[in-house]
């Protein structure tokens, strides 16, 4: 069976069923969308489409959206993001790796940086911390280490051994 514009079935033809388009398709009307319905097991429906000046992917079948870009460029993920691993098998986003760099954030020419590798995490620039920081293995310093609590006072230094006895350095 085929579909043509000429009503006789003279003209060109698009096939009801496979076949290759040519071209663009357009669909104009308020809320556009081309729906994607899959009839293997249990039925998945799901859309793409556009709703108030935002790009939409929507799972049908459960009437939410998946995924969104605003007219801004900012996309929203509604669930859990898997990089190299199962989405939301731990967190809304996660990014796995057996080899390399897992994870690198870049300021803007490399100024800053965080990297998350096979051996731990390291940055490049200033890192603030702000709660209790434990360190459970060695910790190495190269250059000053600065303590201050933004109280005016003079922040102190607690060193503790595996007694727990505490020394307090201060100022």
């Amino acid at each position: 069976a085929y579909v043509d514009g000429s009503g006789g079935g003279t003209g060109p033809f698009l096939p009801l069923a496979g076949g290759t388009m040519t071209g663009d398709i357009t669909i104009s009307k308020v809320y556009p969308k081309l729906l994607l319905n899959d009839t293997t097991g249990v039925a998945r429906n799901f859309s793409v489409g556009t709703n108030n000046e935002t790009f939409t992917v929507r799972n049908e079948t459960a009437s939410s959206d998946a995924f969104t870009i605003s007219n801004a460029n900012n996309a929203t993920f509604v669930g859990a993001v898997g990089v190299g691993v199962n989405a939301g098998s731990n967190a809304k986003l996660e990014v796995a790796s057996t080899t390399g760099e897992v994870f690198r954030a870049d300021s803007s020419g490399g100024a800053y940086r965080l990297v998350v590798n096979q051996t731990g995490v390291n940055t490049q620039g200033i890192l603030a911390h702000s709660g209790t920081l434990t360190c459970s293995s060695t910790a190495t310093f190269a250059g000053d280490i600065t303590l201050d609590d933004n109280s005016g006072s003079s922040p102190s230094l607690y060193l503790k051994n595996g007694d727990d006895n505490f020394w307090r350095i201060f100022n």
